[in-house]
């Protein structure tokens, strides 16, 4: 039976779950990587170019795997490209946006922006609490509580948050003093922390059941008359958001899906441009720019003038073809135990190895080895039927050479079923029925001679011949078994015969046999013309 190729899985989409991890594959780049974004701090923005010679050198899964690797510190956000060329403020916002606004696993309802804004408030209050301008009786314990438990202390659909409930009901006064604080630490102006700290907190006091939540957000933020704004506008939307955001975590943007940029030069350098205006504006935010060697040779680097190429290329990151040893065990983690068998067939060919290429070639030497395993299990099968067609041939000659040394025995029950059932075969009275029903003058006629050869069973027995019969006999006249299974009659006496043809009368005229015992002769009455006078007197004797 052939088994599913485990390397037909070649492309990896960027936010599905990594199923196969090989951590020797492009390790010297994730390392660098990770590191580039431990040193992130809340005071810079930075983008990171992340390049491969060529397609398939495994970009996506290494995101992929940096996102899982790095935890709930850091939010990743995939930007994909209008067109697969274009982008602006208003499109990443909406990005943005609906990427935190997916419900969480086992949450009840509840998102990442849920999550978000509590810390966001937390934040926020801390200042004040620590100041006194916000009275409390235990501050210490209420500090604690703001920097360690912000989620649960700012939950406002739970009885026991005093905090949060405390928040809601002064949030009129509360408000713009938190807006005031968060513009501080976060760097985004008054007017863009005031207007997404209104929003943020309209959306987390509704309850996670109100399924319209995420649509009154999103008519909030992009009204009509919203849409009409300029394109500054909307960035200084999204400046204010992520800046608010890179205050309670890492915002990670990843730009990947770049081919369509290499018919498009301007467009690579609108994209460029973009990128690193929104680090440089948005304290802590991290854009990682993922793209292939040709697109940036074709597209990026005759456009990009030296200062916007600088800051482009300053954390970069270049893949290298792999090892043979980084290819035995990409291979040995998807063919497991039988990775021995595809390395022995695995076509090397010539050029740069990496993980496209590799699993490709893997998949075409899975697939021999498939077709030869099919092909041996097909030649065993058909030797398996061949032997089976031995053994029966030869169970059937063997029964073949069985019936023909030991004949059946006849069916005697069936034989006699078969005759009585037959009209025409003899008529349906018989000479011995007769003579039991026949007067009693008959049968002591007969009692002697039939007294005297009666056996034990009661069944007397066949009587010599007639000189006056013909001398051609029927076919069953020799045959004493035939007599037995017929029922024909034994022949009389000469004397017995007599007597009998007077007082037996015959219901209907006799029959002659035919030549064989069950085929019926026409009647011909005694004396027709064309009878002889030996024909008529046996058939009255009869």
């Amino acid at each position: 039976m052939s088994i599913l190729d485990p390397f037909s899985s070649r492309f990896e989409v960027f936010g599905r779950e990594s199923r196969h991890v090989v951590p020797e594959v492009n390790g010297e780049a994730f390392e660098k990587l990770e590191r580039l974004m431990r040193l992130a701090t809340g005071e810079d923005g930075r983008v990171i170019l992340l390049k491969a010679p060529r397609a398939g050198y495994g970009k996506t899964l290494l995101l992929q795997r940096l996102g899982e690797n790095l935890g709930q510190g850091y939010h990743f956000v995939k930007v994909g490209l209008r067109g697969g060329r274009t982008i602006d403020a208003a499109h990443l916002l909406e990005a943005v946006l609906q990427s935190l606004c997916m419900v969480l696993p086992a949450s009840g309802g509840l998102t990442a922006l849920d999550l978000l804004a509590r810390r966001i408030f937390a934040r926020g209050l801390e200042p004040l609490v620590s100041s006194g301008e916000v009275p409390c009786q235990d501050r210490d314990g209420a500090l604690v509580a703001l920097q360690q438990q912000p989620v649960e202390t700012f939950d406002f659909h739970h009885e026991g948050a005093v905090t949060a409930h405390w928040t809601e009901a002064n949030f009129e006064i509360l408000g713009p003093r938190l807006a005031s604080e968060l513009a501080k630490v976060s760097g985004a102006s008054l007017r863009e922390s005031a207007y997404w700290v209104e929003v943020l907190f309209r959306f987390a006091t509704i309850t996670p059941e109100n399924v319209d939540r995420t649509r009154l957000l999103t008519e909030t933020v992009f009204r009509p008359d919203a849409r009409r704004q300029s394109e500054s506008s909307a960035g200084e939307r999204l400046h204010g958001l992520l800046s608010l955001f890179c205050a309670v975590t890492r915002m990670v943007l990843v730009v990947d899906d770049t081919e369509g940029l290499s018919t498009h030069p301007p467009d690579a350098l609108e994209l460029g441009s973009f990128l690193t205006n929104l680090a440089q504006s948005c304290p802590g935010t991290v854009v990682i720019l993922s793209v292939n060697g040709d697109v940036w040779e074709t597209a990026f680097a005759p456009r990009l003038p030296g200062g916007l190429a600088d800051r482009l290329t300053e954390h970069e990151i270049s893949l290298r073809p792999l090892t043979r040893d980084e290819v035995e065990s990409l291979v040995r983690n998807r063919a497991k135990n039988r990775a021995n068998e595809v390395l022995e067939r695995l076509d090397w060919g010539e050029g740069d190895l990496y993980a496209r290429r590799i699993l490709k070639a893997a998949s075409e030497a899975w697939e021999t080895m498939e077709h030869k395993g099919a092909d041996e299990e097909a030649s065993l099968k058909e030797l398996s039927s061949v032997a089976k067609g031995e053994e029966t041939s030869l169970v059937g000659s063997k029964s073949t050479e069985a019936d023909e040394r030991e004949p059946a025995e006849p069916n005697l029950a069936a034989a006699i079923a078969a005759f009585n059932a037959d009209d025409f075969a003899v008529p349906k009275t018989s000479i011995i029925d007769d003579a039991d029903e026949g007067p009693a003058d008959a049968d002591q006629a007969m009692t002697g001679e039939a007294q005297a050869g009666t056996s034990g069973t009661g069944v007397p027995p066949a009587l010599p011949e007639t000189e006056g019969f013909d001398d051609s006999e029927p076919e069953w006249a020799g045959n004493e078994k035939a007599n037995s299974v017929t029922s024909v009659p034994p022949a009389l006496p000469e004397e017995t015969k007599k007597e009998t043809a007077a007082e037996v009368q015959y219901p209907f005229e006799a029959v002659t046999p035919a030549s064989t015992p069950f085929d019926p002769v026409g009647k011909r009455p005694a004396g027709e013309e064309g009878e002889d006078k030996s024909t008529a007197e046996k058939k009255e004797k009869t």
